[in-house]
């Protein structure tokens, strides 16, 4: 047993992602840590730029679990500036949520929405 268990996609991870091979004093080849931190960043890219950095939420596990995917059981848009009320609940997260190109020519899913108004969706 380790500090990292091994859950969802780290399962599937190369060994030596994580450690390095060296030859002990009998010439056995035998494993060791590199010593990566195990916040998410230290092995996968920032894909959200800075859209969380000053939420006080930088836990990348709040969204997304260890396979990697939208865990929508940890988010609650209720807690967000836009709780969803009547018809907004039945509205695809994908019609809000659009990709855009961020600071780094990188596009990506704009998860927080700064400014919106009725008329950025509805017609008049």
């Amino acid at each position: 047993s380790t500090e990292w268990a091994l859950i969802g996609k780290h399962e599937e991870t190369n060994c030596r992602d994580c450690h390095i091979d060296f030859n002990d004093k009998q010439n056995i080849v035998k494993q060791e840590f590199k010593g990566i931190k195990t916040e998410c960043t230290q092995c996968h890219d920032n894909i959200h730029g800075t859209q969380f950095t000053n939420s006080g939420k930088n836990d990348c596990t709040l969204c997304h679990s260890m396979a990697f995917t939208w865990n929508a059981n940890n988010f609650d848009h209720n807690e967000t500036k836009f709780p969803l009320e009547g018809k907004h609940q039945e509205v695809d997260c994908n019609e809000c949520h659009k990709p855009k190109v961020f600071e780094d020519n990188v596009e990506r899913v704009n998860y927080k929405i700064e400014k919106f108004e009725c008329k950025d969706c509805h017609s008049s």
